[in-house]
């Protein structure tokens, strides 16, 4: 998987996506996107992790996608999926699309959030689900980046989105 993360010419970190950057993101777009700053701990475009829950059947686990589609507007995906003897599935979990504004928490975040979804049910995008959503998702992402997911309707329940 590919890494988001580079140093800028001045020595100070900051997330651009450059010629190592993955598939899907172009190299004059940056990561996060200014205004942005709460998605700073994804680095990778995407990633996989078993749940290990006792509560989670065998084979399920979770899966992000990070994409910037047409016209600076970015995509981060996170499914849920199986793999068993009849095969294997992924289903929509939670998602965001956005823009890259920089003034979208002092404006209306309708304007900023084009879409959110939780477990393939459209929301409104209002303040404080867009924020909801938003750590939700970075505590899903960093937990599939270590490795672990988490066991995703225990996070819905608790950031109040189930």
């Amino acid at each position: 998987m590919g890494e988001l993360a580079s140093q800028s010419p001045s020595g100070a970190e900051g997330l651009s996506v450059g010629l190592s950057a993955p598939d899907g993101l172009e190299k004059d777009s940056r990561w996060p996107p200014r205004g942005w700053p709460m998605f700073a701990c994804i680095n990778r475009q995407s990633g996989t992790a078993s749940c290990t829950s006792r509560e989670s059947p065998e084979g399920t686990f979770l899966k992000y996608d990070l994409a910037l589609l047409d016209n600076g507007v970015y995509a981060l995906e996170i499914m849920s999926g199986h793999m068993g003897r009849q095969g294997s599935g992924l289903a929509p979990a939670i998602g965001i699309r956005f823009s890259a504004r920089t003034d979208w928490l002092d404006e209306a975040p309708q304007n900023a959030v084009l879409d959110i979804h939780v477990r393939g049910q459209s929301l409104i995008p209002e303040r404080g689900l867009v924020l909801r959503v938003i750590l939700a998702m970075t505590y899903i992402v960093s937990r599939i980046d270590r490795g672990a997911a988490p066991n995703m309707n225990r996070v819905l329940k608790i950031y109040r989105l189930a």
